[in-house]
């Protein structure tokens, strides 16, 4: 192990720990499923990185993992134990956004001193090339930011038919959502959303509207895994990050990490097709519960990374590359350089340029149009709905933020 990875090794341990919870975790799911139904709800944050398929402002680690699960998923549904879910409220932060890349994409198109902004921006982006003809520098600058780069409409609708093909199910086709109208999922709700207000509300940026919307949408989904914990037919454990976890007691029981279906389906996709692919992807998983685990152990009384004996660090290095690594792989079928090379190119292409004012403008109308027809898709293929009654359901009855987005789509 090099210097820098010495340095890291704080840093690597820490993450294997998750792993190694997160391995376990896998096991105990699939060791509970025969005794009741397994649901998993996927955050819209987990799906976020598969349908926008875009440099966004702030990168998580867990993209790759996002786009991975979605990307899988359709390969090896019938290989796993538990069943994919979206909740009404998680499809509801989809159609916020896209509502709200429309919205933006319309005022850009509106806004000639923008427009202008951005053409001279794209155009000294791309006169700074290097031997390779891509530009020095790949920031994701305001201009690329608020393009669509690569794939959004193809995977939106390879979303969508995972949806309507029940690959991805309903939470409200799975469950009678009733249950969750009763006096201890209002409390926890309750205890939840308050937690959540205090924790977040003072350093986030978003408007008033907005905010409480996906508060609400954090909180119902973390409150529905925990009620669901007392029924015997079934369980909901919520796929999320670290947010909502943060407004619940012990939310390794009621809550799962990306990696832990990302972790379940990598394991099938490293089988050999010929092989009896869920015995070996087990034996896989069990693996590396108990390697991961063992090295733990091995380095854990050591007070200083300096200490650690050179076989123990080439040791976690095998650890790391074989059971964590290869989790973060892209197995998405664009690469990065594919999107920069559409980028690239979009100027030759009947689009129009995107290094003229004109021809910019009329990218992020059509973009704008394209991103509604997007948004009513949703709504027509699914079981979303803006009607206040049939929201009470989800506590998004008269939510502010729902008015905003059924007066742009103009419901």
């Amino acid at each position: 192990m090099s210097r820098k990875s010495l340095a890291q090794l704080d840093r690597v341990t820490s993450m294997m720990r998750g792993y190694e919870n997160g391995f376990l975790q896998i096991l105990g799911d699939m060791a509970s499923h025969n005794d009741h139904k397994i649901l998993y709800t996927f955050d819209f944050s987990v799906l976020h990185p598969f349908v926008f398929s875009t440099v966004r402002e702030s990168k998580s680690h867990y993209d790759s993992v996002g786009r991975n699960i979605f990307t899988l998923l359709p390969m090896y549904r019938n290989s796993i134990d538990f069943v994919p879910t979206m909740s009404i409220p998680s499809l509801l932060e989809l159609l916020d956004q896209l509502v709200h890349r429309a919205d933006r994409c319309l005022a850009v198109s509106e806004s000639r001193s923008e427009v202008e902004k951005i053409t001279s921006q794209l155009r000294g982006h791309f006169l700074r090339d290097d031997s390779d003809g891509y530009p020095k520098s790949w920031d994701p600058i305001p201009a690329l930011l608020k393009l669509k780069i690569a794939r959004n409409a193809e995977n939106l609708t390879q979303f969508v038919s995972m949806l309507k093909s029940g690959i991805i199910s309903q939470l409200n086709r799975q469950v009678d959502i009733e249950i969750f109208q009763s006096d201890d999922f209002k409390m926890k709700y309750d205890i939840a959303f308050d937690k959540m207000y205090g924790q977040r509300s003072g350093s986030d940026l978003r408007n008033f509207n907005d905010k409480i919307f996906h508060y609400r949408v954090d909180c119902w989904n973390a409150a529905s895994a925990q009620v669901s914990h007392s029924n015997p037919s079934f369980e909901i454990d919520h796929v999320c990050g670290a947010k909502p976890a943060r407004a619940i007691e012990n939310p390794g029981t009621y809550l799962r990490s990306p990696i832990v279906p990302g972790i379940w389906l990598y394991s099938l996709l490293r089988t050999p097709s010929e092989g009896y692919v869920k015995d070996e992807a087990t034996i896989f998983l069990k693996m590396g519960a108990r390697e991961i685990g063992e090295c733990l152990k091995r380095v854990s009384h050591y007070n200083e990374t300096s200490q650690i004996p050179f076989t123990e660090r080439e040791e976690i290095d095998r650890i790391y590359n074989k059971y964590v690594r290869p989790v973060y792989a892209d197995y998405s079928k664009s690469t990065l350089s594919e999107s920069h090379q559409k980028i690239r190119s979009v100027e030759a292409t009947e689009e129009g340029s995107i290094t003229t004012i004109d021809g910019l403008r009329d990218r992020f109308r059509a973009d704008a149009e394209s991103t509604r027809v997007a948004a009513i898709s949703l709504l027509e293929n699914s079981d979303l709905t803006l009607d206040d009654d049939l929201l009470a359901p989800y506590t998004l009855s008269g939510n502010a933020r729902i008015a905003e987005i059924k007066k742009s789509l103009e419901f």
